[in-house]
């Protein structure tokens, strides 16, 4: 299809754009770095269990679902998370489990992220094949594609 030239505009440089917006995953995993990092620039402390565990499954969501090399901004979280002590005031007698407290915190929220995004679409897929296990018209087309099989061996 072509589009109508103006007369000012000689008709070589009469060009069309018709190239969509295009689906980036290093801008998604750029988006939700953002987000993450808006919650990792609340000060840390052991009372905020829900900045560590936003910023863990944002971090993890741009990292699987956009581009993984974006989990290394995560580093300078998860360093402020197990070794800044933030809002908090820890004495030297409570300083291992204080550290033992926030490993933990981020062991958990690194746990769900993989919980979300590991173990929920490996699910699905189960419980799909056992669904289809169960239709008899799947363990008759398997059947005749076992039979196939045999006399294909068997022939050649």
């Amino acid at each position: 299809m072509r589009l109508p030239v103006r007369e000012h505009m000689p008709s070589c440089l009469h060009v069309t754009n018709y190239s969509p917006a295009a689906f980036l995953p290093s801008s998604f995993a750029m988006y939700t770095t953002a987000l993450a990092y808006a919650y990792a620039f609340e000060p840390s402390s052991s009372s905020n269990k829900h900045r560590t565990l936003a910023a863990t499954l944002l971090f993890a969501t741009g990292a699987i679902v956009g581009w993984p090399f974006a989990l290394a901004l995560a580093i300078p979280f998860v360093f402020e998370e197990l070794f800044i002590y933030g809002a908090d005031i820890v004495t030297v007698q409570n300083r291992r489990s204080w550290m033992f407290g926030r490993f933990r915190r981020l062991f958990f929220a690194g746990f769900a992220a993989a919980l979300i995004f590991v173990c929920a679409p490996t699910l699905i897929v189960l419980n799909r094949d056992l669904s289809l296990t169960a239709d008899p018209s799947y363990c008759h087309r398997q059947s005749c594609i076992r039979e196939t099989h045999q006399c294909f061996l068997e022939y050649y």
